[in-house]
């Protein structure tokens, strides 16, 4: 029996979603802010965590290659902005320590990134 066209059409739906899931679209960018507390050096990688700091039911860590980042960012500064592929990502819960945790514990999303561009920000101008 062939199926029917609401079927096939949630057949594409489903395929265009997952592709999409994938990594197959256009890469992904995050700006950088709070950098003398949100860029960590560890060993032979690079971490960014925007919310460090921060009271938050997500933490998201991104991790870039050391050698990388040298070589195309340099001193990260705030407001530059990192256009990154996804290599790999992750994510895990936990249930914190003491005070308030949210419903179904903290998010650690992980996400492995391997840099395409950077975009220095302007330098600020002195207005008098």
């Amino acid at each position: 029996k062939n199926p029917s066209p609401a079927s096939l059409i949630a057949m594409r739906l489903l395929a265009l979603l997952a592709w999409t899931v994938t990594g197959a679209c256009a890469m992904s960018s995050l700006t950088l802010g709070r950098t003398h507390m949100t860029v960590k050096l560890r060993d032979d990688k690079v971490l960014y965590k925007p919310k460090e700091g921060m009271m938050s039911a997500t933490y998201p860590v991104f991790e870039f290659d050391k050698a990388e980042w040298d070589r195309l960012v340099g001193e990260a500064m705030d407001g530059m902005v990192i256009e990154y592929d996804v290599e790999s990502h992750s994510s895990s819960t936990s249930a914190g320590g003491e005070g308030a945790v949210p419903e179904g514990g903290f998010t650690h999303p992980y996400t492995k990134c391997k840099i395409k561009n950077v975009v220095k920000p302007l330098p600020k101008s002195n207005k008098t």
